[in-house]
Parts: C-alpha cells; structure tokens; sequence
C-alpha cells in the first residue's frame, strides 16, 4: 500500500466519485486513476468502489471506512511535512481566515494588524462568508481558522473555541423619538419601518424571531447583507435597523443615533474553529490567542487531542 493510492481514493472522493475530475485534480490521466484504485482493491482484497459500467455510481460500505482511515493518513503526513518544516519558515507563510463580513470590517481589524506586525513574512488571506460556508471551508480544509457564529451543528472534525459574544443595538437616524425613551420594547420599535438583514445571517435570524415570539409582524423596508449599508439607509431615513454593536465601533455617526437592546435580543457566540485533525503552526495559534488570550497554543493543542475522543464543544476556561 502506497501513499499515492490513499491520496488517489481520498481524491475521488473529494470530486463526488468522478474519476476525470480527480485525475485533473492529482495531474494524472483517468485510467491511471482507475489503476491505482484497482490494485488498491486488489491489496486490501475488498471492493471500494460500486462501479455500473465504466461509471463509479457509489462508495462501498468498506470503501467509505477505509476513506476514513486513508484521510487521517493523508493528513498526518502533511502534519508531519509542515512540523518539519515550522523551524526552517516559523515566521513565514500564509494564514488563511474564514470569516464574515462584520467580523472582518470591524472585530478583527486590530487583530490582524497586530498580527501583521508581529509577522509580516506571513500572508493573510480574509475569506468572507455566511457562518454556514465557513463551518464548512473548516471543515473542508479550505481556510485554516474560522472566526464567525456557527450553525446548529458542525461536522465531526471540527473544534470549536469561544472568542467573544455579540451584542446588538437600534440604530435610528439622529433626534429619533426612540431615543428619548427610557426602555425600548418590540411594540415601540414596531411602530417605525425596519431595515434588516438577510434572515439567512444570524442577525437577521435572531431579529425575526424575536419579533414572531413577540407576534408582531415587523413592517420591513428592505434587506441587506452588510451593515454599513444598514446604517447608509437608515442614514438615509428609510427605516430604523437592529445591528450588531461591533458595527458601531471605530467611532459613531453623527448622523445616527443608537441604543442598546441586548434586553430584546439575545447575544450571539462567535467561535474560533480549527480542523481537529490540522497541524497549527505557531503563527496560526498566535492569531487565536490574539482573538481570545484564554486560549493559548499549548491549550489548543490540548483541547484538540481530547476532542478526538469526544464531541468537539468546548467552552472558554474559566
């Protein structure tokens, strides 16, 4: 048994079982793919492949137990490759970063400048996106940190950490009758027309059941994704919003006015998340414990090793 044909299986699978996809990916032809696979069979002397023809059509009960196995392989050696190499560049290479927009614009600003200070022969690539994409670019292996909210649930191989939570406001533009009450509620800001977010965003989702718990049917202008242009229309006097506080930060409007309403709206977690598997050079687990202090390398380390037995949950030590 070779490294090549795990690396091969490992492969098809990715591409969905199509054979010519997976040889484009691995530089080789299709029939060379098929050979591999093959004599991998014949080692092993069990079927991976459920094949209809010339078509691979399924993955084999043994197949996708050995698929496991084979990616954990594949995965150590990399490790390996990159723990060799942490003393010769631990300064230099690249850090890739799944995150929101929200997040990137405001939250990690100063983070990533410090971290560029620190190491600036490392570059750093910000991939935005919903927390649903980036639950799964972790898991993928497409970024090498998350940093965002998550969905309900995410897969086996990821570790999750607690960075810090999210608290959310009123926006309205200035002089706003809002303002000048001492406790909002959903009944007086049901009064006015509402700019919102996106309900496939986690703001969005908190708002919109805030407001059907309360039954009321909030009068919505329109919809976005980003939270400069909530406060840009609502600037603009087309409606009042509920957006995250971290988006007032960096200094306020004077054309806005805000006020706090974690009483109406229940904060949000944002997660730092890791593959479990994932060997963290020191550069990478510098930039979590610049998210979050509480988390340092050897913590991490820590926390991934133990998940491997267990759920990956984890919340902040105390």
């Amino acid at each position: 048994m070779t490294l090549q044909q795990l690396r091969c299986l490992c492969e098809v699978a990715n591409q969905g079982l199509n054979l010519s996809r997976a040889a484009r990916v691995l530089h080789t032809s299709q029939p060379a793919v098929t050979k591999v696979i093959r004599a991998l069979e014949s080692e092993l002397d069990v079927q991976l492949l459920i094949r209809a023809g010339p078509r691979v059509i399924a993955m084999s009960d043994e197949g996708t137990e050995v698929l496991r196995w084979a990616r954990r392989v594949v995965d150590d050696v990399s490790n390996l490759r990159l723990a060799a190499s942490e003393s010769k560049s631990v300064s230099s290479g690249v850090i890739r970063i799944g995150t929101t927009h929200l997040q990137a614009r405001y939250a990690l600003v100063d983070v990533v400048q410090r971290f560029v200070r620190k190491y600036p022969d490392v570059q750093v690539v910000l991939c935005q996106g919903t927390h649903v994409e980036i639950a799964a670019w972790v898991a993928d292996g497409d970024v090498d940190i998350g940093v965002s909210t998550l969905p309900n649930t995410i897969r086996h191989n990821v570790v999750k950490f607690e960075a810090y939570r999210i608290y959310r406001c009123v926006v309205t533009p200035a002089g706003h009758p809002l303002l000048k009450l001492k406790k909002l509620t959903l009944a007086d800001l049901a009064k006015y027309r509402l700019i919102a977010y996106d309900n496939q965003l986690t703001t969005g989702a908190v708002v919109g059941k805030a407001y059907a718990a309360a039954s009321i049917v909030p009068n919505i202008t329109l919809r976005t994704a980003d939270a400069d242009l909530v406060k840009t229309y609502v600037k603009a006097g087309l409606g009042i919003a509920v957006i995250q506080q971290l988006a007032l930060e960096g200094g306020r409007d004077a054309a806005l006015g805000w006020r706090d309403a974690s009483h109406l709206f229940p904060p949000s977690q944002s997660w730092i998340t890791v593959r479990r598997d994932q060997y963290l050079r020191r550069y990478m687990t510098d930039f979590i414990e610049m998210i979050a202090p509480a988390w340092s390398g050897a913590e991490v380390e820590r926390i991934k090793t133990t998940a491997s037995r267990r759920k990956p949950s984890v919340r902040s030590p105390a």
